[in-house]
């Protein structure tokens, strides 16, 4: 799936480079603007890069394509529509979102260099091959948002779009869980700290006096998986950099070495590998304060002792969670687990972390477990204590459980029914013919120029 989608933004950002192996050609008109075919190409690749997989049915390439060149007429109208308006971008606009669609390639291949490659031109050589492209798109996305921007939809609305969809295929909603953690994590004493900077310390020396970085990440940095490569971590743009690595790399240039550098996982020595406008290439040797279980066994009692507490009525689980949870995610909203698509406090069983599932198991609705070890995302040690609240089980979706979901289901009909509207309106006072290929597509039968002349 990643090559694909790597393959969507190749073709877009190389302008679909491989359409000099085909003869290209016009394909429609708006007005007086050309859609060519490597445009249709283009957009066709970058619509199947999103999908499980390639279609390989003729006839569902031909419709695919035709929905590609429908909404390539239909931005070029909404384009066109902007420029009457007097709507604008501003050249820093058009630049900040260059340079963010840049950052994205660059973290999706890898590096700078690599894009490049691929391209054959300097990074500043492709934006200016982008910059009209991008800036039509934005100009469209501008004036679409001025025709359903304030577009809201009322209950009854909403009602009235679940009770027209077939009941047959509405979606089976799994099971969904409102779970609250209070995450304790296993924390270095003081001591524990200074013995790790002590050994970060040590490490740097060696470095400046000549002795190899990937050799000695190799040997003993604490980070086993960027060990084995000598610490390189990879390519990073300014905003996947960790919010700790951001102040200390402003300034510096390719080669510069760094450190110790304290974060939550310990001290770091960092050597940035390669630096450009975009791009930051680390490398990194990862010391942890050495840990005993007298740590482990600090955080188990303090959350033992907060689960007490609680199940005293002392204080809520939320307030709990708020005072004392480690987790940032979920301590300011109680300890509550969020459904990522919707924001709200039940979870999908899939989404669920393996370990926090587990723990599910055993408990019954209402119940908060004990105190059990777990290993966080960040490789870090902790405990956590599971309350098991709530549960919608497995269901089609419906308006007693789903209504939000249904409600920006019926927004965006109701949106895109606003969008297809304007668009009829439009093409019955604009140019439009459309190669004889794409004549059979149903999107715009009654558009063709030459039909609107009979």
């Amino acid at each position: 799936m990643k090559q694909l989608v790597i393959m969507g933004i190749l073709l877009w950002v190389s302008g679909f480079n491989y359409a000099q192996t085909i003869v290209d050609k016009i394909v429609a008109t708006v007005s007086d603007e050309p859609i060519l075919y490597s445009d249709v190409e283009s957009s066709y690749w970058q619509l199947v890069s999103t999908m499980d997989s390639v279609p390989t049915d003729p006839q569902v390439q031909y419709e695919l394509r035709c929905m590609v060149l429908y909404q390539l007429i239909q931005q070029q109208m909404l384009v066109r529509a902007a420029e009457e308006d007097s709507i604008e971008i501003s050249p820093q606009e058009l630049e900040a979102e260059l340079n963010r669609r840049m950052e994205y390639f660059i973290q999706m291949l890898g590096s700078r260099e690599k894009l490049e490659e691929f391209y054959g031109k300097s990074i500043e050589q492709i934006k200016d091959e982008l910059r009209d492209d991008l800036r039509k798109q934005m100009l469209a996305q501008r004036k679409q948002q001025t025709l359903i921007g304030e577009v809201t939809i009322s209950p009854a609305e909403v009602e009235a779009f679940y009770h027209q969809l077939s009941k047959d295929t509405l979606p089976l909603i799994e099971a969904q869980y409102s779970i609250g953690i209070i995450v304790k994590k296993v924390k270095p004493l003081p001591w524990q700290w200074d013995l790790a900077r002590q050994k970060a310390e040590e490490l740097m020396d060696k470095i400046k006096s000549g002795q190899s970085f990937e050799s000695l990440a190799m040997i003993y940095s604490d980070d086993k998986e960027s060990a084995f490569n000598g610490g390189d971590l990879g390519t990073f743009t300014w905003e996947s950099l960790p919010e700790w690595l951001k102040t200390a790399v402003v300034d510096v240039d390719s080669g510069s070495l760094l450190g110790p550098i304290q974060s939550e996982q310990g001290w770091h020595i960092i050597l940035i590998a390669d630096k450009t406008d975009y791009s930051f290439r680390i490398k990194h040797i990862l010391i942890k304060p050495p840990l005993t279980s007298e740590n482990s066994l600090q955080a188990q009692r303090l959350l033992d002792s907060i689960r007490t507490e609680i199940m005293k009525g002392s204080l809520t689980f939320q307030e709990a969670a708020r005072l004392f949870s480690d987790d940032e995610e979920t301590k300011h909203t109680g300890g509550m687990l969020l459904n990522p698509t919707n924001a709200r406090p039940y979870v999908p069983a899939s989404l669920l972390p393996a370990y926090i599932s587990a723990i599910l198991s055993t408990l019954e609705q209402g119940e908060i477990s004990k105190p059990q070890p777990v290993k966080l995302d960040d490789g870090s040690q902790a405990y956590i204590i599971v309350w098991f609240r709530d549960e919608i089980p497995p269901h089609r979706l419906s308006l007693q459980y789903d209504y939000e979901q249904i409600q920006q289901m019926a927004l965006a009909a109701r949106k895109q029914e606003i969008i297809e509207q304007w668009t009829r309106r439009r093409a019955r006072k604009t140019y439009i013919n459309v190669d004889d290929y794409f004549r059979s597509c149903e999107f715009w039968l009654e558009w063709f120029a030459d039909e609107k002349a009979k």
